[in-house]
């Protein structure tokens, strides 16, 4: 059986202005008893209000029961330290 390439979801985070903050794709990996699991592979393209830049790989966590704030986790590299973002948000209708 050959292996897949997992779905692609789009991530779009504003501002309180309506700005975009972020926007970029990430493979949507799993639905759990946690939330929505996507991961951002190394040198993805980040559109934000300076620009596009290519971010470090990390999985995010979009918790169920809980669209007030996201977790993007970082691992750890030889030249820098394991990082844990957490996004406060609110959810968009």
């Amino acid at each position: 059986m050959a292996a897949t390439d997992p779905p692609r979801v789009r991530i779009t985070s504003r501002k309180w202005d309506g700005g975009t903050h972020r926007d970029n794709e990430a493979d949507l990996l799993d639905d759990d008893e946690y939330g929505r699991w996507l991961w951002m592979p190394d040198g993805t393209p980040v559109d934000g209000p300076g620009g596009v830049w290519l971010a470090r790989a990390g999985l995010r966590l979009f918790p169920v029961g809980a669209p007030w704030w996201s977790a993007f986790f970082v691992p750890a590299t030889p030249d820098r330290p394991q990082q844990l973002y957490v996004d406060i948000t609110t959810q968009q209708s």
